[in-house]
């Protein structure tokens, strides 16, 4: 090989960014070797003039429904700041050991791209990229979505530095200088899992970017060149002489004396390392945070793929606005905690899911274990077990007896009457029920459970005493197909995402669901019919403040009449003599308890007018193999567990807390026909959009909520104000917004106005 195509090579190389370019040219006449030196330029000069960097990579923010953050999620930890929030220390010093010439040159520095070129031509290395070159490349890395365009934003070739240079000109004319700057201190990578100066400020001196002072400024400075080798932490030494260049540096541009620099470098290196914490394993509600994470991720309005949508909610800088109450969190937790208290013996695990009826905003989920991901620990979790596995849970509960609402509200539909009787003895056989496919299933012998009476019961008598053998022979008359179908128009679903069982045994709940999806199904019945699917987020702003409101998604699947006399009937349970006597929150509600075959699990799913909740104890180990029988769980003994041993009281408990200070709702009075024999209601269709949301913005709260409740929406206030051009106190929105179309019943939140 000649010589100067060794030349070339060793420039490759030694990735003497500016330099190459000179040397590419210098050599383009001479040797087979400067071929491909004046074929790599002539490449790079038919990439695209301009350069649009994308957004760097920032972390999301969780704000709970109060506007308070309670977690961070993110690819890589960085927190953007103004120029103007970072120390003009911090700025110079960077200047001063990077490129003194910023302010000079037009994105390349030719007197330092003639200095490197020569100095590699005689054997050393030199570096002669600007700021602006560097920031290029930080973007070009951070927008490779691939590992191979990664590889390409990085390889060591001419082609990629001239296409470097090429891009830092394009930059140049498009920005002005505060931006590159503020840019490049933003993007840089600073070590230890900092990325942005902010970011580093915080992690190796508990300060923010703002408060650095002349010899903090110049270890970040000096960081920035390699963030492994001058690592302060795992090579102190190598880190104090690279700081000492930099104040070396400062001093010969006038940033410090010399001796300042003299004697700053003499001190220790000073670092108080802060963890920087965020993602959800850092949050205080994780499992929310996480659910909220994967809800983004399943929903097609985010993104093309799911891989897409990951990357947005990560790496995009949003502010995301969820639908966490923390007075229902904490109440649900302490309702939890109370009575299935973490570490213990028994290994049970207890979970509550709250919705709001006519929005489907989640409001509260809690389950006793710690967030975690040791597996040798019983105690901790990373799963979710309130919601379903394709959000992050598990394969859900058995749920037993709440499924009996569904056969209700099925055969009330089909226009049977509360008094609608049946002999139901201790146990009984059912024969002749068909699947929705036609197929014939065999004869099905069914007993009452512990917590179930016998006797010649009607539908109200059937859900007040869990008759089991009531509701076999309800479902026959019903119709297997039909009750399978109101479950899944209510909302209610497998966990593990397979199509629901058709079996004898459907009204029993012996199929596996997530508290979360009940909740949902006894959201829509306290809604008089209106189902919404659920919703954690209410609205996601963008890093440049553009705001994405997620409306809910509702639609009617079950007439008013009909849901008002199942909601008439479902209060039976709550009564005197029913299963869940006693476990009234002391407001209207209506309720199911649940206990499945075996004790492998139990179950309490509720609401009142405002508020839905269902609650699930069972065992993760499997409730087959270790079912809820002769258990010790908060200091009790228990021969069995009921639904209303423990879940009732979690529930009642987590109801009462996050609608304490509210005023009580009542359930609408049922129209006695839908209650009897022959009332037709015929088939709730899948969707009837109802009307539109009308625009209240700029009126007093009376005068919206009068508007509102006209068009035969519900009404709450929404729980923080939010800064608008109208006055103080006065409508500044509503979610959903105005010209949302939403069925009757449907709850709007009206939010008012703080000054901007």
């Amino acid at each position: 090989m000649g010589s100067a195509a060794v030349s070339v090579v060793h420039l490759v190389r030694l990735s003497a960014v500016a330099g190459l370019l000179v040397a590419a040219m210098v050599l383009a006449t001479a040797g087979g070797g400067a071929v491909v030196a004046r074929d790599a330029a002539r490449s790079a000069l038919q990439m695209p003039e301009g350069f649009a960097p994308s957004g760097m990579m920032q972390q999301s923010v969780l704000l709970d429904a109060d506007g308070e953050e309670f977690a961070t999620v993110h690819d890589r930890r960085r927190e953007a700041v103004a120029l103007d929030a970072i120390a003009p220390v911090m700025r110079r010093a960077v200047l001063a050991v990077e490129d003194r010439r910023f302010y000079e040159h037009a994105g390349v520095d030719m007197r330092a791209v003639f200095r490197a070129a020569l100095a590699t031509l005689g054997g050393s290395t030199q570096g002669g990229s600007t700021i602006t070159q560097q920031y290029v490349k930080n973007v070009l890395v951070e927008a490779a979505e691939t590992p191979e365009q990664a590889a390409r934003a990085t390889e060591t070739t001419l082609a990629r530095k001239i296409r470097e240079l090429r891009y830092a000109l394009g930059v140049e004319s498009a920005l002005p200088k505060e931006r590159i700057l503020e840019g490049y201190l933003n993007i840089s990578y600073f070590g230890n899992g900092a990325y942005g100066v902010q970011a580093a400020a915080q992690r190796y001196f508990g300060v923010d970017a703002a408060d650095l002072d002349a010899v903090q400024a110049a270890t970040l400075a000096g960081l920035v060149k390699g963030p492994a080798v001058y690592d302060p932490v795992e090579r102190p030494e190598a880190a104090l002489d690279r700081r000492a260049t930099v104040l070396h540096s400062m001093a010969e541009v006038g940033v410090i004396s010399e001796e300042e620099a003299e004697s700053a470098a003499d001190r220790p290196l000073g670092l108080d390392m802060t963890p920087l914490g965020g993602g959800c394993f850092e949050s205080d509600h994780p499992y929310f945070c996480e659910y909220v994470i994967a809800w983004i991720e399943n929903d097609p309005r985010f993104g093309a793929t799911a891989e897409e949508r990951a990357r947005w909610v990560r790496r995009s800088g949003l502010t995301i606005r969820t639908t966490l109450d923390p007075d229902a969190q904490q109440a649900a937790q302490r309702a939890v905690d109370r009575h299935v208290p973490r570490h213990a013996d028994a290994g049970k695990v207890a979970v509550q899911a709250m919705v709001e009826p006519g929005t489907g905003d989640v409001t509260a989920m809690a389950q006793n274990r710690e967030y975690g991901f040791d597996g040798d620990e019983p105690d901790q979790t990373s799963l979710n077990f309130a919601v379903d596995a394709g959000h992050g849970g598990g394969t859900g509960f058995q749920a037993g007896s709440v499924f009996k609402a569904y056969t209700v509200a099925a055969a009330l539909e089909k226009r049977m009457g509360v008094a609608t009787t049946f002999d139901s003895p201790e146990s009984t056989t059912v024969t002749g029920q068909r699947t929705c496919s036609g197929e014939r299933l065999g004869e099905w012998k069914v007993r009452n459970s512990g917590d179930s009476d016998e006797g010649r019961q009607d539908m109200e008598e059937g859900v007040k005493h869990s008759s089991n053998t009531y509701f076999a022979q309800l479902q026959k008359r019903v119709g297997l197909c039909d009750t399978v179908r109101m479950a899944e128009r209510l909302g209610a679903k497998r966990a593990d995402g397979k199509p629901f069982g058709e079996w004898n045994s459907f009204t029993l709940g012996d199929q596996e669901v997530a508290p979360l999806d009940v909740a949902v199904s006894y959201a829509t019945l306290a809604a008089r019919g209106v189902r919404c699917e659920p919703r954690p987020v209410a609205e996601i702003v963008a890093a440049d403040g553009e705001e994405h409101p997620v409306d809910p998604v509702c639609e009617r699947a079950l007439e008013e009449a009909t849901a008002d006399a199942v909601n008439d009937v479902m209060r039976a349970p709550l009564t005197d003599g029913g299963t869940a006597h006693g476990l009234a929150p002391g407001r209207p509600a209506a309720g199911k308890t649940g206990t499945t075959d075996a004790f492998a699990a139990a179950w309490f799913a509720g609401y009142t007018p405002d508020l839905a909740s269902a609650v699930a104890v069972g065992d993760p180990r499997g409730g087959a193999r270790h079912p809820l029988r002769g258990v010790s769980i908060g200091g009790r003994y228990h021969s069995v567990v009921y639904g209303s041993t423990i879940p009732g009281p979690i529930w009642r408990d987590g109801i009462r807390g996050a609608l304490r200070g509210t005023d009580a709702t009542a359930f609408p009075e049922p129209r006695p026909s839908a209650l009897r024999p022959g009332f037709s209601v015929g088939s709730a269709p899948r969707r009837q959009p109802g009307p539109p949301v009308p625009d209240v913005r700029g009126r007093s709260f009376e005068e919206a909520e009068a508007v509102l409740e006209k068009v035969g929406f519900r009404v709450r206030e929404g729980g923080v104000r939010v800064p608008s051009e109208h006055g103080e106190g006065m409508v500044a929105s509503t979610n959903p917004s105005a010209g949302t179309p939403l069925p009757e019943g449907a709850v709007v939140n009206i939010f008012r106005s703080r000054p901007a």
